[in-house]
């Protein structure tokens, strides 16, 4: 057990050596790893993240296929969110039971719906859990403790299990101009934070935006 322990310490501390060393251009970091499913998914690049996002990244993989994760640009992860790219058990069968897998060391039975995409400027909140093939839209905000088992439409608030909308950040008018940025292009000065420190309303939208899109 002690063995198993000190050997998942260092396996942990050389990922995230590499990880860091082909994620500079974010401030990710990958928090625990939970089976060798979520080891496979690192190596293999199945994990990929945007510029300048920030957080830690506990991901639960089960080896299913179609297992992935995809993390937009400038977005905001608490160190205690989690995200679930497989391990759902069948349920049409007669047991959710993996009979397979635990009796008789046979592959696994567990399934995923697909990849997780997370697109830019989302902010996840305390553990908040993100269940295989959501995709959280632009610009929305994960309450803390929420279960995310659907898709989450752009600049929305969602909390609760499951979670559910809350209200949406901003008018649809400012939604669409808002969805239209690419923040994989923003370049960022000093002196420009003041456009990311101020209430955005229908009168100033156009001219927030005219400056991102410098």
């Amino acid at each position: 057990m002690m063995f198993r322990r000190i050997k998942r310490i260092i396996n942990l501390k050389l990922i995230n050596f590499k990880w860091r060393r082909y994620n500079k251009h974010n401030y990710t970091r990958i928090g625990k790893l939970d089976s060798n499913g979520t080891y496979n998914l690192l190596i293999n690049n199945k994990v990929k993240v945007g510029k300048f996002t920030y957080g830690l990244l506990n991901i639960s993989s089960s080896g299913s296929k179609g297992e992935g994760l995809d993390i937009g640009n400038f977005c905001s992860i608490s160190g205690k969110s989690r995200f679930l790219l497989g391990g759902e058990h069948p349920y049409e069968f007669i047991s959710t039971y993996p009979f397979r897998e635990s009796l008789f060391c046979g592959n696994t039975v567990s399934r995923s719906k697909g990849k997780i995409v997370v697109h830019d400027d989302v902010w996840i909140g305390d553990n908040a859990m993100v269940m295989s093939g959501v995709e959280i839209g632009q610009g929305s905000i994960i309450a803390a403790g929420a279960v995310v088992c659907n898709d989450v439409p752009p600049y929305t608030i969602v909390g609760g299990i499951p979670a559910k909308p809350i209200k949406k950040r901003f008018s649809d008018s400012i939604i669409n101009k808002l969805i239209e940025l690419d923040f994989s292009s923003i370049c960022i000065n000093e002196s420009d934070l003041t456009i990311f420190e101020m209430p955005i309303n229908e009168e100033n939208i156009d001219l927030v935006i005219s400056k991102l899109k410098k």
